[in-house]
């Protein structure tokens, strides 16, 4: 991968980056004013959305290392590189799926694994 594909990922996670961590932040907020609910099923819709957000903040956190994995990977040189069989993740997939750590094929075949370990 040449170094303006490089700068491309860069920043593309750094943005990633930025974008989840403000996510995290706001889901952070406390709304003061549903801590006082008279009825019932709004008590447990407040219960179910904040459940709901503590889902989604645990999924930016995992989110958050991957992007952090895939700066550093950048960093030593390894970016773009299947963890599995050691040959490029194509241009198209990272665009996709930036933080990816295995090629389609590895991935395919992973997926295949799991499946039939079900």
């Amino acid at each position: 991968m040449d170094t303006k594909d490089l700068a491309y990922f860069r920043k593309l996670l750094e943005d990633l980056k930025l974008e989840t961590l403000k996510e995290l932040e706001e889901d952070q907020e406390i709304d003061a004013t549903k801590n006082h609910l008279p009825d019932d099923n709004d008590v447990a819709s407040v219960q179910y959305e904040q459940a709901f957000k503590i889902r989604m903040a645990e999924r930016n956190r995992k989110y958050l290392k991957k992007i952090d994995k895939a700066i550093s990977k950048i960093d030593n040189g390894t970016y773009g590189i299947c963890e599995e069989c050691d040959n490029e993740i194509s241009f198209d997939r990272l665009k996709a799926r930036p933080v990816a750590t295995v090629c389609i094929e590895c991935k395919i075949e992973l997926e295949k694994e799991e499946k039939s370990a079900n």
